[in-house]
Parts: structure tokens; sequence; C-alpha cells
């Protein structure tokens, strides 16, 4: 059975080329259905399906809630050695990498943590290990070099609402209170 919940179903060939900001695969909107519940966004890659061969990149956009944290990780399988980056679109043009990626080395898992302050656009940018300064929205493909291998990955997004702080430093003259609800 299906489990209940929005899928998305994409039938035909390889979206490829999602190299640069304006080809990249659209997300859409991610946000949490149920704190806890298996309702990740996951996807399949490979690095590897271009011409560029072990210096492709693959691009993931999506948009991210004010207060979204969202943990992103990119599974290797193989001894494919992948890297992944977090980007911010800063409305005019321009992209700013965002978050600590942990790298998994080759076979594991790469992870990166962020929560956005607004409600921005963001990409995920997944490429091989060695490719370490490319531009997202440098058509000039030929600028990428330094790709070590190709293979398959698995990109899974998951998002929870920022835990609010409540201290008295960051709110000035607020104290925390509880609050009871009676059923209707």
């Amino acid at each position: 059975a299906i489990p209940e919940g929005t899928h998305r179903l994409e039938v035909g060939l390889s979206q490829e080329s999602t190299d640069v900001t304006s080809d990249a695969i659209r997300l859409g909107r991610i946000f949490d259905f149920q704190s806890g519940a298996a309702d990740d966004f996951v996807t399949i890659g490979f690095i590897g399906d271009t011409p560029q061969g072990a210096n492709d990149v693959d691009l993931y956009r999506l948009e991210l809630p004010a207060n979204g944290l969202i943990t992103a990780r990119v599974d290797s399988r193989g001894t494919h050695n992948s890297r992944m980056r977090l980007f911010r679109d800063t409305g005019v043009g321009g992209l700013v990498e965002v978050g600590t990626v942990t790298s998994g080395g080759p076979g594991g898992t790469d992870t990166v943590t962020f929560t956005a302050p607004g409600t921005e656009t963001y990409y995920i940018g997944v490429s091989s290990q060695g490719i370490n300064n490319y531009g997202p929205t440098d058509p000039n493909l030929s600028l990428r070099t330094g790709g070590v291998t190709t293979g398959s990955f698995t990109c899974t997004c998951a998002l929870e609402p920022a835990a609010i702080s409540t201290s008295s430093s960051n709110w000035p003259g607020v104290r925390p209170m509880m609050l009871a609800a009676t059923p209707l």
C-alpha cells in the first residue's frame, strides 16, 4: 500500500541537464506534514550522465518556509564520492552558499542542516568530490573540473519547524507561559 501523503511521479527520460539553476529540478515548497513522520522528500540521481562525466552537477530547487529547519542528506552508492552544497537565492541573480556540510566520504552520507530565516528559494547541488568551486548560475560548464567519480546517489530532504527560543536573553521583557486548551 502507498502511504498517505503527497507524492510526485515523473515519467519519461532523464531531466538532464540540471547543471545550472535555470535547469534545476524543481522540488517546489518543502514543508512538514507531521513532525516525526516519514514524510521526507526522496529522489535518486546519477553523477556522470552528461558529457561532463565526473564533472556533472545535479541541482535541485526548493522553497523553504521561514523558520524551517531543513536536513538534507546525499547518500552515495558504491564507491561514488559525492559532494553536496546548499545555496540560498539572494533574489538579485546571485547565490550564497549556506550551512556546513558534513562529508561522508566514498559510499557515505553527506549531511547539512540549516534554518531558513525567511521564506526563500534554495538550491541543493550534488557533484563528485573534487568539484569545489562551481558556479551554479554559470552556463560555462567547461570551467567545472576536478570531479573524481561517477555514480548514483539518493538525496533526502526533511523539514521540521525550528525551535523558538524563549530565554529572556533573546526576548527581553517576555516570559514564557503555558497555554491550556479545552476540547470543544
